[in-house]
């Protein structure tokens, strides 16, 4: 189930992506090959053959034209303020950009997860979503004792506490689906049951059904993008400041991009660095490492990509 559940909520990634991206502060032009995919080693390189990767920091001068050009891209009608109505474009059009080119043509991932699993009509229904569950929890269990323990992980993720709700947060445990498995250790343990597997996804499976028509399909997908998108736009406004009627001014706008280079500019030398960024920090929750925060310790937004 922890693939299944994993292309459920993927085609919102690229949602979440696309907000994260309009509030990211100034980037290099190959920042995304870095920062936003996270690809391993790039730093490295960089500082192997520095100019390559474009510049590794940005004067003062440069930060402030990058954000006029940013605000410039994003008050859409040119009347000198951002209002929700362009927020909102600017983080549908980030989320058709990248990654999403590629999804449409395919289809989103939410399509193909629906293609997948769902009936003749595109819809995953409770029984479905649950027996794909238990299949998955089968797979699992790989000493079929109806359980899954230490026992039933590779032999150098065992005595970690790895099962555990308050397990250690190691990179790779989210691929491995263990978020799904540790939301079922009810007793923290470490310990997970079929029944208490089976109940956590019974609640995510409610979770997901928006309209509570007892399946999901495009339907819910929409409600969940919707609701993600008007969180962003709120966060954004919230977080520069917007008027009584949702609107920040570019005065407003500029403010926050000078503030935030004076907190970066630590030393007091008209430049700041862009090395370190890594493009899926800065969600809300994930404080501290880098680009995609929606309130202004991380800069201003970034234009939709072109």
């Amino acid at each position: 189930m922890q693939k299944s559940h994993l292309l459920l909520v993927s085609g919102l990634v690229l949602v979440a992506g696309a907000i994260a991206a309009v509030a990211a502060p100034p980037r290099g032009p190959q920042d995304g090959m870095w920062g936003q995919n996270g690809m391993p080693g790039m730093d490295r390189m960089r500082s192997r053959m520095p100019g390559m990767f474009g510049p590794r920091s940005l004067t003062a001068d440069e930060y402030d034209a990058r954000t006029r050009e940013r605000f410039a891209r994003l008050d859409k009608n040119g009347d000198g303020v951002i209002d929700a109505a362009e927020i909102e474009a600017a983080i549908a059009e980030r989320g058709r950009g990248g990654h999403g080119q590629a999804a449409g043509r395919r289809g989103s991932r939410g399509d193909r997860m629906l293609e997948r699993y769902g009936d003749k009509d595109g819809k995953i229904t409770k029984e479905a979503f649950l027996a794909e569950a238990k299949r998955r929890f089968g797979h699992l269990d790989l000493n079929n004792d109806g359980k899954i323990t230490d026992d039933d992980l590779p032999p150098m993720m065992r005595g970690k506490g790895m099962l555990k709700a308050s397990g250690p947060a190691l990179p790779g445990l989210r691929g491995h689906g263990f978020a799904r498995l540790r939301a079922a250790d009810t007793k923290g343990d470490g310990i997970i049951t079929l029944d208490a597997f089976m109940a956590t996804e019974t609640k995510r499976f409610d979770e997901l059904d928006r309209n509570k028509d007892g399946v999901i399909d495009k339907a819910d997908f929409e409600a969940m993008r919707k609701e993600m998108v008007a969180y962003g736009v709120k966060r954004f406004l919230h977080a520069y400041g917007a008027d009584t009627e949702g609107k920040v001014t570019r005065d407003q706008f500029y403010k926050v991009a000078k503030d935030r280079f004076a907190r970066l500019d630590r030393k007091g030398e008209g430049r700041i660095s862009l090395e370190g960024r890594d493009g899926n920090a800065g969600m809300p929750g994930r404080q501290g490492r880098g680009r995609g925060s929606m309130g202004p310790d991380n800069g201003p937004p970034s234009p939709p990509k072109q």
